[in-house]
């Protein structure tokens, strides 16, 4: 994927002269950045769906490692 969005910086033209392949051109390069854009936002969605679940998974391991520890700790102090 590149970087840099096709779409290139145009100065507005209110009056004068303007052809209709400068226009298409124009939707073009929008309509590929939109492209660009909205593939980028299903990854960057994805990776942070992966670590959701990563995170997730970590957090029930402390979980029962804690849980593991207050069941020895609550054993030693009977004892």
């Amino acid at each position: 994927m590149s970087d840099a969005p096709y779409t290139q910086l145009q100065q507005p033209q209110y009056r004068g002269p303007s052809t209709s392949d400068n226009y298409n051109k124009r939707v073009e390069e929008n309509f590929k950045d939109f492209v660009v854009l909205y593939n980028r936002i299903r990854l960057l969605d994805a990776d942070l769906a992966e670590f959701y679940r990563r995170t997730l998974r970590e957090l029930m391991g402390v979980a029962r490692v804690v849980q593991d520890m207050e069941v020895r700790l609550a054993l030693f102090c009977l004892s």
